[in-house]
Order: C-alpha cells, then structure tokens, then sequence
C-alpha cells in the first residue's frame, strides 16, 4: 500500500510524505504506482526555487520513499501546485483505496 501524509498548518503545506508500493500489478506494470508517482514527480518539476537561491524545500526520494517540507512560506504558484498533487493522489486514493491512503494532518 501507498500511504500518503499531507501536513498543514493553517491551511498551508507543510510537508508531504510518500511511501511504500501499491501492489496492485507487476512490477512496472502497475498503473496506481505509476499514477501516483507521475503525481508527485510531475508536480515537483512544476514547484518555482526562490531567487536568493536559499532553497524553498528539503527534498528526499528514493524507491518506494518521497519526502517534500517547505522550509519557507510558499508562492502562492507553489501552494497551487501542492493542491494539485493532494487533488490527483486523492483521486487516484479514492479510486483504489486497497492500494494507496492519504491522510491530512
């Protein structure tokens, strides 16, 4: 199973942790795992750096691992892009609740 944690605080992000597989076909072949990796990845290719180049997040990824946690207020272009990530992973969450959770903290 793929367990998603979104955190906020005040309705704005915080971090989002990914992890495990979803299981529900042959490895490179499993469509919930795809989706939910084009999800994030996707949407991590669209989230803006901050110009004095101090950095807006602390990154990790890893197979069956993904952690995202701003260290900064966000854009309000980025705080987008996280809705949309959370809007497509819950999508896919709902339509395959044996294979990924997500909760809100």
């Amino acid at each position: 199973m793929i367990k998603v944690a979104l955190t906020t605080h005040n309705n704005h992000f915080v971090s989002l942790l990914v992890t495990g597989h979803a299981n529900a076909g042959e490895y490179g072949q499993d469509i919930v795992c795809a989706g939910v990796s084009l999800a994030v990845q996707g949407g991590c290719n669209a989230l803006k750096d901050d110009e004095d180049g101090e950095g807006v997040y602390e990154l990790e990824r890893r197979e069956g691992y993904f952690f995202l946690k701003a260290k900064k207020e966000l854009s309000s272009h980025d705080e987008i892009v996280i809705e949309t990530i959370i809007a497509q992973i819950s999508s896919i969450a709902e339509q395959y609740p044996k294979s990924v959770k997500l909760e809100r903290k």
